[in-house]
């Protein structure tokens, strides 16, 4: 815990502890992250197969957690909806949630995960792929680089 710019007292992570000198050395790549990518890629065209449940289950075991079975899951949305979870807690705080999210065309928000303190405004509620508000802008440099790049809508 500390204060955040503001002076409020938050909880951060300390998953990268020394992001300013860069001495925490965050990963790039991840090992876990390459079974995880290829367990969804693998469930997405074969269903709930072995060899996927398997690739889940190392990273599961090195964390101390029950192992799955291609009975576990009732569906393979089902399991590709508990691999998601599984790369949201594995891969958390490297900046993979947004673009997962994206990808599989989930809302990034849900009027459960906004606090209550900012439930009024309710920005991002819903926002899925293609929505303007979830696109960011194209940078300056780039369009200066290529003028023939248009800007995205909104900005």
């Amino acid at each position: 815990t500390g204060p955040t710019f503001s002076g409020v007292e938050a909880v951060f992570t300390t998953k990268f502890n020394n992001g300013t000198t860069d001495e925490s050395d965050p990963p790039i790549l991840r090992v876990s992250e390459m079974y995880l990518n290829r367990a969804e890629a693998l469930a997405e065209l074969n269903g709930i197969t072995q060899e996927s449940i398997d690739l889940v289950n190392q990273i599961r075991a090195r964390a101390g957690l029950a192992e799955w079975t291609t009975t576990t899951f009732a569906s393979a949305e089902e399991y590709l909806e508990a691999i998601a979870t599984e790369r949201r807690k594995e891969l958390a705080f490297e900046g993979h949630r947004r673009m997962d999210l994206l990808r599989r065309n989930k809302p990034l928000r849900t009027e459960e995960s906004i606090p209550e303190s900012a439930a009024p405004i309710g920005a991002g509620i819903g926002v899925t792929v293609g929505d303007p508000s979830a696109i960011f802008p194209i940078p300056q440099g780039e369009r200066d680089i290529n003028p023939g790049l248009e800007q995205n809508p909104g900005y």
